[in-house]
């Protein structure tokens, strides 16, 4: 069952969009409906943490989870919107930022992030542990805005693009390839267990870089391999 365990963000990824598609759906582009789209993700966000946080109750594809997280999805969604890269259009003129402002901007958020998480308990979104609800929706918030910071600071970058197309793919393996690893090599465990301090940070993110390197060739592999079986049975018919 442990292997089954990383797989969990699917249904719930696809239950979370269900809900945003459902709802945008019904607004339609009537007067408001971005207040309203938010004020709903904030309902839900409200019982969600309710059921199961209070009630310990546990629906199919991880509903209560998704219901946590639509208003980071919203959020996502109205900023898009507003800046005019989709959601519908009706994109407002954005000032312009000098990349290093944005890099600036973006690493402070980032380290702000850091340090906040710090008076926070553990995270677990699969088991729908926030610690402090409001402090971990900020620290969320403040981080994602600096990794975009950051990512626009950098702008194009053939390796950080790569990665970022076949981010899917990383997100089903990369948990499989650790939990390989810690089997094969207690030690990676042991250091993957204690990372409340700058040396075991350190050698997570070196783990962690690993394992997206063996994803990406790992889906290479499987790529190549699919599309070799197909043309031989392609041949064969």
């Amino acid at each position: 069952m442990k292997w089954n365990l990383p797989l969990w963000f699917v249904p719930c990824f696809f239950a979370t969009m269900c809900i945003f598609n459902v709802i945008v759906n019904f607004l339609g582009n009537r007067k408001w409906n971005d207040c309203k789209l938010l004020l709903v993700s904030v309902a839900l966000l409200i019982i969600g943490y309710v059921i199961s946080n209070v009630c310990y109750i546990y629906l199919p594809f991880q509903l209560e989870t998704s219901m946590n997280l639509l208003f980071f999805v919203v959020c996502g969604y109205l900023c898009s919107k507003a800046i005019g890269g989709g959601g519908g259009g009706g994109g407002q003129s954005v000032p312009y930022v000098s990349r290093s402002k944005k890099a600036i901007v973006g690493v402070a958020a980032i380290l702000i992030g850091c340090i906040l998480s710090f008076f926070n308990d553990g995270i677990g979104v699969r088991t729908d542990t926030y610690g402090m609800l409001p402090l971990y929706i900020f620290i969320a918030l403040l981080m994602s805005v600096g990794v975009i910071g950051v990512s626009v600071a950098i702008e194009q970058n053939k390796c950080l693009e790569y990665i970022g197309r076949h981010s899917f793919f990383i997100m089903l393996f990369h948990r499989f390839v650790l939990m390989f690893f810690s089997e094969v090599f207690p030690l990676t465990r042991k250091i993957l267990s204690d990372t409340n301090n700058v040396k075991g940070t350190l050698v997570a993110v070196c783990i962690s870089l690993t394992s997206v390197i063996i994803c990406l060739v790992g889906e290479h592999i499987l790529c190549w391999s699919y599309n070799k079986s197909k043309r031989i049975l392609r041949k064969k018919a």
